[in-house]
């Protein structure tokens, strides 16, 4: 790879980038920094154990904002491409920004001071596949961040629903919960087979429900916009109910 892509605004990957570049890499950002703090991209030519030729650090936040987060991943990605050109580069790798959309929602409704647990945590234990931060400002007991990836083999994507729907009960079960509201992960830009995602989700949890005899308040969250994947859900409970076991609810938020 010649050039790899740095989101100057992500502690967690700058200070990765930093320390396999070595303090030259370090005191190069700072330099140029300071030199042209108006520039949009910042060149620094790769050193220590980075296999590429040169790195550029660029500022890029998220927004809630649905348009104006498209644009600014375009403008991320567009102001990239265009010093690659110029600068004649083959290759360039980009990290896959904003993919924990809903992580930094959650995160930023539960308050600054969780923002600063949450980036210690993924600091110290970069390979965890669950975080668990206090509520913060959130009326829960806490909040549980689970490393999940969509996947275009629908057989792939069920296993690791199924993973993740076991990776969440054990953690619950552990700290003495009793209730849980999951989102309708995966129903978004994501772009997976909804049908897939909400089956899984549902009949897992009443799977774990049963057959570890668990007397848990279940709730599965929807954005008010979702009408689809609130239908969805509202068939997949229906269907599975036995007449005897009615452990699941469904909010729109």
């Amino acid at each position: 790879t010649d050039v790899i892509v740095v989101n100057s605004s992500s502690k967690y990957l700058f200070d990765s980038i930093c320390e396999a570049g070595g303090d030259f890499v370090l005191a190069s950002y700072k330099a140029q920094l300071n030199k042209r703090p108006e520039v949009s991209v910042i060149t620094v030519k790769a050193d220590g154990r980075l296999a590429l030729k040169r790195i550029y650090f660029l500022e890029w936040k998220t927004n809630t904002d649905t348009s104006i987060l498209c644009k600014s991943i375009e403008k991320f990605a567009s102001d990239a491409l265009e010093k690659a050109v110029q600068e004649k580069c083959r290759t360039i790798a980009f990290p896959a920004i904003k993919c924990g959309f809903l992580t930094d929602a959650i995160i930023k409704a539960a308050g600054e001071k969780i923002q600063k647990v949450y980036d210690n945590e993924l600091e110290n234990h970069p390979n965890s596949v669950l975080i668990a931060t206090p509520p913060g400002a959130l009326t829960c007991k806490q909040i549980f961040i689970v490393k999940w990836d969509s996947d275009p083999d629908e057989e792939i994507l069920r296993q690791s629903l199924v993973d993740l729907m076991y990776t969440v009960v054990q953690n619950v079960k552990s700290h003495n919960f009793t209730s849980i509201a999951f989102p309708a992960i995966g129903c978004g830009k994501h772009g997976c087979s909804i049908n897939i995602v909400v089956k899984t989700m549902v009949l897992e949890m009443k799977r774990h429900l049963i057959t570890r005899n668990l007397s848990w308040t279940m709730k599965f969250v929807v954005e008010p916009d979702q009408e689809n994947i609130y239908d969805e859900f509202s068939k997949q409970v229906l269907t599975i109910q036995d007449g005897k076991t009615k452990v699941f609810s469904i909010n729109e938020i």
